[in-house]
């Protein structure tokens, strides 16, 4: 079952009107930031996934004036800043041609068996154009201009466009090359953005291919090409920045989980009778957290209100530098006033989904069928995000669709309930350090959106974002799972002999992963021939689906264990207790291996005594460690295994060969 909205031209309609407004600096209703076409860098920073990366591609296109509108504008510089503005209109109808090609496919989709790779594009903000006249043009209205973009997919994507049937009979193009197919549009149907009446939501483009064109658009190839982007190396999440302390000196982690509104899910019938499939989760979750060590502040998940102010969240005390640190879940699911009725009496109940259904009983809380209880679970998220270190979203999304938390069949209710992509872009969101998971099917492209958010954006380099890790989908994800929630729970609340422990960016994205590459089982299954089957043990999942869960903001991450007391660095140690209050310090014993990350070879040091010492990634990670002349000592990748993180030493202490 799959967290994806059935709504996807509309929302990808939210989507490319803010790609509008950012590109053209339009003031449309959905407008987050004001950017003009020019010279600005594309908007981007890199996202971290195992068997994944980012692409940049560029390419090529043309736009024409209006052969009356040129006629009556002879002014060149007028000319100029219509070809701008055409350009910019090309230029989103270029990438949604682009998207249409790259992302995935179901059966059923008009365009099924066309490209289809699980790769996304993110619409950022225009790169200069390079707008050019073309001199040869006798009318003098023909312009050419760059365009780039930047795309998320798996390692093997190069390859798995090259192998496919669209690239036949395409010789001539190079090794990181490829075409797509393009349609021609004229600039009255290009200009039709207005929101809700974009030219790309109707029929003729919804699940357009160059054989399925029922406008009857003449087609044409763009021939682009695609680079991969260096990979960011891994880090640390800086737990220590997610701790709060209270005026009384207590110490606590408040986090938010949200699930999303799901009446239906995918061909998942609710039987008659039946409750919504979102709040089946959330008591599957009610047990888990409790079975994770977390304290409910009810005894029954019936009796549980999250939406009252006055109800404390799940608690469960873990020690942080030999002080208690409280981590607080609040869980929230609206309620349900009524039973769901079948859509298809026919259909057996939960065809697609593994877990029983509990007959119907009211549940307390706001009714996401209606626009005002959809608007209060809507404001709450947005709560959240303002006030909680730490949200989780589970529920269905979409390119634009954002976190839904109302009926979606319901125009006005869904309006209500749904905090659209673009709105993240003017949220108001801690000025600190924030974790924030998406769950929901392809919430890749929300990476723009947080970026344009002033609070999340690198003051000194607007290409980054500043106080924030955001993990967001490539693909579609699997609505019969908690296990985004569980294992980021388990890894933040980790403790061995007392401590904190901190976990690496790897950590939880191999959780998140549990395939591993999943582009070799992709390839080898076919996402088309699979259906879902997840087990109710969130921790054995093995989702057929393929998503790529991927990590955002992670170039600002520490290199280097962040609960360790730096200041221990160097002091003569027994065990680590000897090195302060930090949980992440390490005694180096004499008997240590000490690796050389510069040479294949490894040598023992003996030394009078131990030292105290930190965890590392790399040198960065020891930077400013004894006046700049320390160094990360990486132990040798064992073979198949992952990297290991290695120890920040004394230069004069790790032997060069």
């Amino acid at each position: 079952m799959k967290f994806l909205s059935p709504f996807k031209l509309s929302d990808f309609a939210k989507t490319l009107s803010l790609f509008l407004s950012i590109s053209l600096g339009t003031s449309t209703a959905v407008t987050a930031c004001k950017w003009t076409s020019g010279s600005q860098e594309s908007a981007v920073n890199s996202m971290v996934a195992p068997g994944a990366l980012e692409y940049t591609i560029t390419g090529r296109d043309y736009i024409k004036l209006d052969p009356e509108w040129a006629k009556a504008n002879p002014d060149p510089q007028k000319r100029r800043q219509e070809a701008e503005r055409l350009a910019s209109l090309r230029r989103m109808a270029d990438g949604i041609f682009l998207n249409n090609y790259l992302n995935d496919k179901e059966d059923g989709d008009g365009n099924f068996g066309y490209g289809g790779f699980n790769a996304e594009i993110r619409f950022s903000k225009d790169i200069n154009p390079n707008l050019e006249l073309d001199k040869k043009d006798p009318t003098q209205t023909k312009y050419w201009f760059d365009y780039s973009f930047v795309v998320g997919g798996y390692e093997g994507l190069v390859g798995m466009i090259k192998n496919d049937a669209y690239q036949k009979d395409k010789q001539s193009l190079g090794p990181n090359q490829f075409v797509y197919a393009s349609a021609v549009l004229d600039n009255e149907t290009m200009a039709q953005t207005r929101p809700g009446k974009e030219w790309f939501r109707s029929d003729d483009w919804g699940f357009w291919s160059p054989t399925n064109n029922p406008a009857k658009a003449v087609v044409y190839n763009l021939t682009v090409n695609i680079i991969p982007k260096p990979k960011e190396p891994d880090a640390y999440i800086p737990v220590d920045q997610l701790v709060v302390t209270g005026a009384d000196g207590s110490m606590s982690i408040p986090m938010a989980v949200h699930f999303g509104w799901d009446g239906e899910s995918q061909g998942a019938d609710i039987p008659k009778g039946g409750v919504r499939y979102d709040i089946e989760l959330a008591r599957r979750l009610f047990k888990k957290l409790q079975k994770l060590g977390f304290k409910p502040p009810t005894a029954q998940f019936e009796t549980y209100q999250p939406f009252d102010p006055k109800t404390p969240p799940f608690k469960k005390v873990i020690q942080f530098r030999g002080k208690p640190l409280t981590v607080e879940v609040s869980v929230y699911t609206a309620g349900q006033t009524k039973a769901m009725e079948p859509e298809d009496d026919s259909k057996p109940a939960f065809s697609l989904v593994t877990t029983q259904v509990t007959p119907f009983q009211p549940l307390p809380g706001p009714d996401p069928e209606t626009a005002a209880g959809a608007k209060v679970a809507r404001e709450q998220m947005l709560h959240s995000l303002k006030h909680k270190k730490v949200i989780m979203y589970l529920g269905h999304s979409g390119l634009g669709m954002g976190f839904n938390f109302g009926d979606w069949f319901v125009p006005e209710v869904d309006d209500k309930g749904t905090v659209f992509a673009s709105a993240l872009a003017k949220a108001p969101l801690m000025d600190s350090y924030q974790l924030v998971v998406a769950d929901g099917c392809q919430t890749y492209y929300l990476a723009e959106n947080f970026l344009q958010n002033p609070t999340k954006r690198d003051p000194t380099n607007s290409s980054r974002l500043r106080n924030l890790n955001l993990i967001t989908s490539l693909g579609f994800t699997d609505a019969d799972s908690t296990r985004t929630v569980t294992q980021l729970l388990k890894l933040l609340s980790r403790q061995e002999q007392g401590h904190w422990v901190a976990p690496r960016v790897s950590d939880l994205l191999t959780r998140y992963n549990p395939d591993g590459v999943p582009f070799q089982k992709y390839m080898k299954i076919g996402v088309k021939n699979v259906a879902a089957n997840d087990s109710d043990d969130d921790d054995d999942d093995d989702d057929p689906l393929f998503p790529v869960y991927g990590m955002h903001g992670v170039e600002g991450n520490p290199r280097s264990n962040p609960l360790a007391d730096r200041d221990a660095f160097g002091k003569a140690c027994v065990n680590a207790t000897y090195c302060g209050t930090g949980d992440g310090n390490i005694c180096h014993s004499l008997q240590d291996q000490i690796f050389n990350a510069n040479s294949p070879k490894d040598s023992l040091k003996k030394s009078p005594a131990g030292s105290c010492t930190l965890q590392c990634i790399n040198d960065s990670g020891c930077a400013g460690l004894r006046g700049g002349q320390a160094v990360c000592s990486l132990p040798p990748l064992a073979k198949g295994g992952a990297a290991q993180p290695g120890i920040c030493l004394p230069r004069s202490k790790v032997e060069v060969y």
